[in-house]
């Protein structure tokens, strides 16, 4: 698992299986963003469930939800948004959460880096961007992409 933000977390597939690892880090809300995969411990978290694919372009409509129930989740406790590998899925959400928190999206990307390597889809950076407000453009999902996966060029703020 990868902390993200005080109260927030990013993992895998196997970490949220994991009941030790989620109790050791004080979970107590799950995001599920995997429709293949199912809430492992529904009687001991509270659980949303996204049901999303990659790509999925209905991911647009679980934003404002999925950041309620985290903001919600980490006044209450420690919050954890899997999928199946921590790729796509769910960094995307987070990033949306980060954006929900009232920062720029290339701001949120540079925050998510800093902790785990990502790729979510273009799909959902576009998702992502149409729902808080900023312009959709090459250059910025090009910029995106690269701070997430970690091979940012210096000059990318210009």
């Amino acid at each position: 698992m990868w902390q993200v933000v005080k109260g927030l977390f990013v993992s895998t597939d196997a970490d949220a299986r994991d009941f030790e690892t989620l109790n050791a880090a004080k979970i107590t809300h799950i995001v599920n963003c995997a429709i293949e995969l199912p809430n492992y411990h529904p009687d001991q978290f509270a659980y949303l469930r996204l049901n999303l694919k990659d790509p999925d372009d209905s991911m647009i409509s679980s934003i404002e939800e999925s950041c309620r129930f985290i903001e919600n989740g980490r006044m209450k406790g420690n919050v954890v948004v899997h999928c199946r590998g921590a790729i796509s899925r769910s960094p995307a959400i987070a990033l949306s959460y980060l954006c929900y928190c009232e920062m720029s999206i290339l701001s949120a990307a540079e925050q998510l880096s800093e902790v785990v390597r990502t790729r979510p889809n273009e799909l959902f950076l576009r998702q992502i961007m149409v729902h808080f407000g900023e312009k959709v453009d090459e250059r910025k999902l090009s910029i995106l992409r690269q701070i997430l996966s970690g091979t940012e060029d210096s000059a990318y703020s210009q």
